[in-house]
């Protein structure tokens, strides 16, 4: 599991914190002022910058966020689209799509959803975005689409585009193109990496796109390595050369 990602209670009731990332902060922001606005909100982020972890988080932490995660076959249909959301909303499908739409409303407003997180909408085709924002201007219970540039087509679609109605609903957005510095010294932070030349080797190595997650899996191996001990440069060195952790 990496260090940095969302993590439900073990059989001893424990957990690992979250590592609130300043990239993870503004991530956040925008599922905040989504749901102050009730409006429809966009986050488009690079791969490996924590944008999955960050939003299972934030349904974990807030029992009136709820979250589902699109794949390829939202793109084919828009019955498989709706069903996502339904088994999200842990709500039974109805047969028909109409019945799926009445089942998502329902439950959207009898489980007292605030925000709904769509991770990976960039699979969404053109059919079930524009449902999905039918569904958002009759309950105005915000939603908050999260992908990665694909998702920008439709967010900034032009008045002439297919689009056009969803992206005219967009309110707060949030670009995100890679890990930053700050990033992965939060993330050495929040394992107890002291050791500046440890810090500064990470800096080099974590940031760029999908840098969180090669610093994650290195500090995962470097914290085996170093035992009960303090992970210092020397473990980092060691286990970037293992098969699959060289950058």
């Amino acid at each position: 599991m990496a260090v940095y990602d969302f993590a439900l209670p073990d059989a001893t009731g424990t957990t690992e914190a979250f590592c609130l990332t300043p990239t993870a902060q503004d991530m956040i922001n925008i599922i905040d002022i989504s749901r102050a606005t009730k409006a429809l909100g966009a986050i488009i982020a690079a791969p490996g910058t924590g944008k999955t972890t960050t939003l299972k988080h934030y349904a974990w932490d807030d029992s009136a966020a709820a979250y589902c995660v699109m794949n390829p076959t939202a793109r084919r249909s828009l019955g498989s689209a709706l069903r996502i959301v339904c088994d999200a909303l842990r709500a039974v499908p109805a047969g028909s799509q109409y019945g799926m739409v009445e089942t998502i409303r329902y439950a959207l407003s009898a489980q007292h959803v605030a925000v709904l997180l769509i991770d990976e909408a960039q699979f969404l085709g053109e059919e079930a975005l524009d449902m999905l924002r039918c569904i958002y201007d009759e309950s105005e219970i915000p939603l908050v689409f999260a992908g990665n540039r694909l998702l920008r087509e439709r967010v900034d679609a032009t008045k002439s585009s297919a689009f056009a109605q969803f992206s005219s609903r967009i309110g707060p957005k949030a670009e995100i193109g890679s890990t930053t510095e700050a990033d992965v010294d939060a993330l050495a932070e929040h394992v107890g990496v002291k050791d500046a030349k440890a810090r500064q080797w990470l800096r080099k190595r974590g940031t760029g796109v999908g840098g969180l997650r090669h610093i994650s899996r290195l500090l995962n191996a470097a914290r085996v390595e170093a035992g009960q001990g303090e992970v210092r440069l020397i473990h980092l060195q060691q286990v970037v050369e293992l098969p699959g952790l060289r950058a």
